[in-house]
Order: structure tokens, then C-alpha cells, then sequence
């Protein structure tokens, strides 16, 4: 069972590259946007400013030289690397019915195939609007110069320019940031990694990763002859989120990687991050229960983690979608499926929380009328364990209704 797909699986990334949050109009659509004059009027304080370019380049679209905005905050962060080399380029022409929005989107979408893109905005209105796209590393830049020859955007043949200056603020105060977060409408516990070298390891690649939280799980597939990618499943989404901010389009040996949500396999249980202190298993199985019967939840109070189980995956996705972000006694909930693999370090967890002589309480049953009933949770032993048909032990609800109960750890009342 995978927690995670591509290709042939479905996921959130095709072949290699990265499925990120937004949706955007392909650049080679035709152009139902009127174009702005291609002459750009004369620059003024938000307005990027024309100097001398060294080199040559063939006629098409206007590559400028390297502009500079004026700035009147001296605490902007200057858009240029520790060696002055430009981190950004500066767009003009850009269609003059497309909203400064649209063209954030596009504009990432189009760019982001020549490398790290960390932020767009657009700057202006009418014939001095332009956009700024910031990269990465400088080497970015340089190759978004190379393939802007001739480019066209939403119908429009753009200029561009390295943009060296000043940071400056975007029209609606919300650049596009290309960082994704927990609430991300994909966003999963498991991480895409794509465009590995096709000999790479799993222990290989937990060195790597597992510096940005615990791993459940590493899966390696074939991609052809000369690469692989991976799905390597965390016990929460911030580990996945620290791992893409921190190595989206580094060199792992001698491939450029690229990082992103991997698609989870749905399943009947939902996994829960950010539980209050204050929210009890009969308040959260009520919160739930909206989207279909919950039969059980548990309870990890040291991580603030739950497992939320439905009899049916339906019931699940519904609460998986609804229930992303929603705040529940003051905290955001982060939700995904919780594969088997993740119900196993659930409970791993909780037993090695517990110890073998602790009473807690971990965990309520709900009958399907929501009607909340105190219950005893069970944890077999190691050296009592047994495989159920379903190949999991009796601990874990979602291969048995009814747990079966070999050693157990008394919960107090629900309340």
C-alpha cells in the first residue's frame, strides 16, 4: 500500500517534476489578452529603469540590462546574492486585461520549469506595470534570460531583464509565494522526490532526510533507464514542509531534485495534527462525525496527533477536505490519510509513551448513532501479538472492528 503516487499512480506530480498549489493558465495559450505597449514609458519610483547591457543578444523579445528600482525603505532585502549577482528578473509587456493575480500564477508556472522560483509579484498599473521574479540562485536567472528569446506570455512577447535592485512591494500586498505550507490544499505527509539518480538508496536517502523529522516510511521506483523517484512517508506534514523549503532544487549526487507533496492513498482513517490540550476524544469524534459515523479515535496528547476511524473511505475524504486548516479550540488543524504504515507508528508511539503499567486515556469508541460510551482500549504485547487476516494486529481498528484485548490499559471516562 502506497501513501503517495506518480505516474502511474496517480500523483500529485507527473513524471518527475513537482505538482505545486496553484492552477495556472498555460503560457502558450492564445493571447485573448490585449498586450501593453511594447515601449515602456519613462521609469518612475515603481518602474524599472533601463542601462546598458553588456553583450549582445539576437532580436526577439528585448532582454534588457540589469535594472534597479528606487526604494525608500532602507531596510528592503536587496534582491541580489552575497556576490551581487541578480536573484531576480524584471518582466515587462505584460498583457494589459490579465489580473495582477493571473499573471503571479502564470508567471511561477512558466518560470519554476528553470528553477527554484521563491516569490513573483507585479508592481505598477496600465503600460508601467511589470513583474518580478525572484529565483533562488543567480544561476536561475541566467538560464531564464537564455530561454526568454522570443517568449510569449498569455499572447504577449514579453522583456526581460536581470532585475538588480531593491525589494519592493507587490501590488496586492501578497506576493506569489512559491513556499508551500500545512494547510496547503495537497499538502500530505508524504514528500515527492523526483529526478534521483537511478541507483540511489533508501538508506541513502534517510541520511538525507531524515534531518526534518521522523520517517515511517521510504519507497523507491524506477523511472526508465536513467533516474528514480521516491516517496518517502514523515509522521507529520511539517517534516515534508521543512524538507522542500530547505532542498527543493539542491544536487543530490549529481541530479537536481525536485520536492513536493506526494498524493496519499485514501483509506478510512484520518490522521489529525494540531489537537489542543483541551479537546477530549468524544469532543473531537463530534467535530468528525459531521462527515459520516466515526467508529474510534485516539488520542497521541504528547504530539497532539489523532487517528479519527469512519467504516467507510467516503466519510474520510469528506473530512479530509472539509476539515484542513479549521481551527478547533484555538488550533489549526493539519489532516491527511492515515495509511497503515501510519497507524503503526501511531500506536507504536502511544506504547512507548505509556510504558506497560500506565493508565491514560487514549482513545474512545463511538457507536454510529455518535452516541459516546466509556470503553477499555487493549495493546497487545509484543509476545502476544497476533496477525489478523488483514496481515495487522488486533490493536489497530481499522483491520478489526472489535479489537481484541491481551493486555490491557485501563482509559477513564469520556467527558
Amino acid at each position: 500500500s502506497r501513501s503517495g503516487s506518480n505516474g502511474s499512480e496517480s500523483g500529485s506530480n507527473s513524471g518527475s517534476s513537482v505538482s505545486r498549489s496553484r492552477s495556472s493558465s498555460s503560457s502558450s495559450q492564445s493571447g485573448s489578452s490585449s498586450c501593453s505597449s511594447a515601449s515602456s514609458s519613462p521609469a518612475s519610483d515603481k518602474s524599472c529603469s533601463t542601462h546598458s547591457h553588456h553583450g549582445s543578444l539576437r532580436s526577439g523579445v528585448t532582454l534588457q540590462s540589469a535594472v534597479s528600482t528606487p526604494h525608500t525603505n532602507n531596510s528592503s532585502p536587496a534582491v541580489h546574492s552575497d556576490d551581487r549577482r541578480p536573484l531576480a528578473i524584471c518582466v515587462r509587456n505584460l498583457p494589459a486585461r490579465s489580473s495582477d493575480t493571473s499573471l503571479k500564477d502564470g508567471l511561477f508556472h512558466e518560470y519554476k520549469k528553470h528553477g527554484k522560483v521563491t516569490w513573483v509579484k507585479v508592481v505598477g498599473q496600465g503600460s508601467d506595470r511589470y513583474a518580478l521574479v525572484c529565483f533562488k540562485k543567480p544561476d536561475d536567472v541566467e538560464k531564464a534570460l537564455q530561454v526568454s528569446h522570443d517568449k510569449l506570455f498569455f499572447g504577449c512577447k514579453i522583456e526581460v531583464a536581470p532585475y538588480q535592485g531593491y525589494d519592493v512591494d507587490d501590488n496586492e500586498f501578497r506576493p506569489y509565494e512559491a513556499e508551500q505550507d500545512e494547510f496547503h490544499p495537497k499538502a500530505t505527509r508524504t514528500l515527492f522526490i523526483g529526478n534521483l539518480e537511478k541507483d540511489i538508496t533508501a538508506p541513502e536517502l534517510r541520511k538525507h532526510f531524515d534531518q526534518f523529522g521522523e520517517i515511517i516510511e521510504i519507497d523507491i521506483k524506477k523511472q526508465g533507464s536513467n533516474s528514480s523517484y521516491a516517496f518517502c512517508q514523515y509522521c507529520d506534514i511539517g517534516s515534508v514542509v521543512r524538507a522542500m523549503r530547505t532542498l527543493d532544487g539542491e544536487h543530490l549526487g549529481n541530479n537536481r531534485i525536485k520536492l513536493g507533496f506526494g498524493k496519499s492513498l485514501h483509506t478510512n482513517c484520518v490522521w489529525v495534527d494540531g489537537v489542543a490540550e483541551s479537546v477530549t476524544e468524544k469532543y473531537l469524534s463530534l467535530q468528525f462525525n459531521q462527515f459520516g459515523p466515526v467508529s474510534h479515535v485516539a488520542i497521541d496528547r504528547s504530539r497532539g496527533h489523532a487517528l479519527v476511524f469512519y467504516d467507510q473511505i467516503a466519510f474520510a475524504q469528506s473530512a479530509v477536505k472539509e476539515m484542513r486548516g479549521v481551527a478547533v479550540r484555538g488550533r489549526k488543524l493539519q489532516v491527511d490519510f492515515a495509511s497503515r504504515e501510519c497507524q503503526e507508528a501511531f500506536y507504536d508511539h502511544l506504547e512507548k509513551q505509556a510504558g506497560h503499567n500506565t493508565t491514560f486515556e487514549n482513545s474512545v469508541q463511538v457507536s454510529p448513532q455518535g452516541v459516546t460510551s466509556s470503553v477499555t482500549r487493549g495493546f497487545e504485547t509484543p509476545s502476544s501479538s497476533s496477525s489478523s487476516s488483514g496481515g495487522g494486529s488486533s490493536r489497530y481498528p481499522r483491520y478489526s472492528t472489535q479489537p481484541s484485548v491481551t493486555r490491557s490499559y485501563a482509559r477513564g471516562t469520556v467527558v
